[in-house]
């Protein structure tokens, strides 16, 4: 009975791959991305539930270390591109959280990636994610490692630029200001749909590098057609060494009904705040030369104020 089950899943398994993969085709939502993942995180559980062949241990298993890296790959690769085409979609984002519990929790699927890796290290979806995994196993040299080990056999990878960018910027953003540069610059084509990394390297260029490479950078991504809850989110708060927000002071140069801009020196521009970041006492009495304080976010427009208050 058993078999006949296994059987079953299998078969409804490769007819829902087989209607989901067409779907992909003409996608217009989210749904043909995350039900393509479900199928291939719910393949991966079946699994690693499998014991291995008689008398062979977990890594020793071949052919089983093939299928579950391909199964790892697969459901890495349709989130990925699910995420560029619908950032933010929930549902998305709950299937890559699955994917990083089982491969936290499975220890024959981070065997596998291992395995994998050494046979293949120009893999970059392996790579990434096995550098994922060190990362929440708090192994930073190892993740690192793997990533520029994989960066000698696959120099153009996008996909090991970006994490390896993270890495960086995780540690300390104005010590590797030169280094974050180069990998989020090699982290996308500008007019491909890495929308993340272009933010990402927009924010960097602007707090740490070149901003007039910032402007050109958020003027393309203004240019794109986003969902209004996409234009509108925010991706990157500034934040000190020890993770607190920085707040940053300076005068309103310019005032319009719904909006402002704030000239600010230690940032040596001006940056626009919605009047919904003002109480509205504040939004009402403010003025031109109105000294401020707030915080710096960034949307797919460049950088913007938040949490804005009025000196007294």
């Amino acid at each position: 009975m058993q078999a006949s089950n296994s059987l079953e899943r299998e078969k409804y398994r490769r007819d829902a791959k087989e209607i989901l993969q067409k779907q992909l085709q003409y996608v217009q939502d989210a749904y043909p991305f995350s039900g393509l993942g479900d199928v291939f995180l719910d393949e991966l559980r079946d699994k690693l539930r499998e014991p291995p062949a008689d008398g062979q241990e977990p890594t020793e298993d071949r052919l089983k270390v093939r299928v579950v890296t391909d199964l790892i790959g697969q459901a890495e690769e349709v989130i990925s591109r699910g995420l560029q085409n619908f950032p933010g979609d929930e549902y998305l984002l709950t299937l890559q959280a699955s994917l990083s519990n089982i491969l936290q929790n499975e220890p024959r699927a981070m065997q596998a990636l291992e395995t994998a890796f050494k046979t293949n290290p120009r893999s970059d979806v392996v790579a990434t994610r096995l550098a994922y995994h060190y990362l929440r196993s708090d192994k930073r040299q190892e993740a690192e490692d793997t990533l520029k080990k994989c960066l000698e056999q696959n120099p153009g990878s996008k996909r090991v630029h970006l994490e390896l960018a993270r890495i960086f910027l995780d540690s300390d953003a104005k010590t590797y200001k030169d280094t974050i540069s180069y990998h989020l610059k090699r982290s996308f084509t500008e007019g491909d749909t890495n929308y993340h990394a272009q933010i990402l390297y927009g924010r960097h260029e602007f707090l740490y590098g070149d901003k007039r490479e910032a402007e050109r950078i958020f003027r393309n991504l203004s240019n794109q057609t986003f969902a209004p809850q996409f234009r509108n989110r925010r991706w990157g708060e500034v934040r000190n060494a020890a993770g607190t927000l920085v707040e940053y002071g300076g005068q309103v140069n310019k005032r319009d009904d719904s909006f402002c801009f704030v000239s600010i020196a230690a940032l040596g521009t001006s940056v626009f705040v919605h009047f919904s970041q003002f109480s509205g006492a504040e939004w009402d009495s403010l003025m031109l030369n109105t000294s401020i304080r707030c915080n710096i976010d960034f949307t797919v427009r460049g950088p913007c104020g938040v949490n804005a208050k009025i000196v007294r």
